[in-house]
């Protein structure tokens, strides 16, 4: 079976997408979704953009689609280079979905960074909405984990030392990415990163496009902070980096579930099962840096998301002591995340509490006022 939003590849089974988080049994969704992937849609969505663009820009075709966009490759007439042109669908330009598709290339265009997407144009006509930027040849962390199941932990590194550098410099910005994943991470042929998609990516200095109490984001990756609403800082797109190398490192993520509340509640109230007990052989301080850059609460994260690549390195004084092993002869820490109990699959024995209701996989909507505690899973 495919993901009817980005034609990835899922289990029969699956109740959600786990590369864009779109809910497989939203019934609405999924007809929206089909209706947008029609090929009839596609070559009218191409002629409007070709009338809208017309002297400015030569369309060459589809490069891609996802679950809020589709991709044109496109050659800008004056300068002679490659563009990506991305297209958000007629269908979907309600409620907020144009303000979040402006504000990812608003936002993405204040970030001159050299690993963040650059953005040359934004453009709207015909009943489309549109940006234009940088055509990267290559292809999606995503693609490449797909390939390859898992990563040695040298090939990890340079990649997140890159994502880090992005976010950092983001974060310094006083942006917040807020949807960090391996899709969201283009490589070039030269194994280059690019960090893309700001499309739910807030300034901290403006207020949210959401109500109150509801998030956005895709439960694989997303941190406790943000499942429950209660607000973001780079620490929130830090545990996602984290969840990342999890993924990378391992091949599977820290929690699984039939659901994204499922998910959710575990990202929130479960510590994640080891990663020396998943992917055993690797050095203690890569195991310890993954598992204090997971920890519920952010501020016993690490400082940056730069400081987490240093800490995959080698021991570094931000490896808070919670415990004590010798490895090589030095001392290093052993974060509570990693030595409370669990089953692999993300169980434990911390009591749950209640977690924001979900009304897709990519959007969790208002805190009920009063919640009623649930069971222990």
């Amino acid at each position: 079976m495919q993901c009817a939003h980005c034609s990835t590849p899922i289990p029969d089974d699956a109740r959600f997408c786990h590369s864009c988080g779109s809910q497989v049994s939203d019934a609405e969704g999924q007809a929206r979704a089909s209706a947008s992937m029609d090929l009839s849609s596609f070559q009218h969505m191409e002629k409007l953009l070709k009338e809208d663009t017309e002297g400015e820009f030569e369309i060459q075709g589809m490069l891609g689609r996802g679950g809020m966009a589709v991709v044109f490759l496109a050659t800008e007439t004056k300068l002679g280079r490659k563009v990506a042109i991305k297209v958000l669908p007629p269908e979907l330009t309600f409620g907020h979905g144009v303000d979040r598709f402006m504000r990812e290339a608003k936002t993405a265009a204040l970030l001159d960074h050299p690993h963040i997407i650059p953005i040359y144009r934004i453009g709207s006509g015909s009943k489309l909405f549109w940006y234009a930027m940088k055509f990267l040849e290559g292809r999606s962390l995503d693609d490449l984990m797909k390939e390859k199941g898992k990563l040695p932990v040298d090939d990890v590194i340079p990649i997140l030392e890159q994502v880090a550098d992005a976010l950092d410099y983001a974060h310094v910005h006083n942006v917040i990415h807020r949807d960090m994943k391996p899709a969201n991470v283009m490589l070039d042929s030269r194994n280059r990163v690019i960090v893309t998609d700001f499309g739910i990516a807030k300034a901290l200095t403006e207020q949210t496009l959401t109500a109150s109490g509801s998030v956005v984001g895709t439960p694989y990756y997303m941190s406790p902070e943000q499942g429950m609403g209660t607000g973001v800082s780079g620490r929130s797109d830090q545990y996602s980096v984290a969840v990342m190398a999890y993924r990378m490192l391992s091949g599977q993520f820290p929690f699984e579930g039939d659901s994204a509340i499922d998910i959710l509640h575990k990202h929130c109230m479960i510590p994640p099962s080891p990663l020396e007990f998943i992917q055993p052989g690797l050095p203690k301080h890569v195991y310890l840096a993954v598992h204090k850059a997971l920890e519920k609460k952010p501020e016993r994260r690490f400082s940056t998301v730069a400081a987490l690549v240093e800490a995959l390195k080698a021991p570094t004084p931000e490896l808070e002591i919670s415990g004590e092993v010798s490895t090589d002869g030095a001392t290093i820490a052993v974060p509570a995340a990693s030595i409370r109990p669990g089953r692999p699959g993300g169980t434990g024995t911390t009591p749950p509490t209640p977690v924001p209701a979900v009304s897709s996989a990519r959007t969790v909507v208002q805190t009920p006022p009063t919640p009623t505690p649930r069971p222990s899973a």
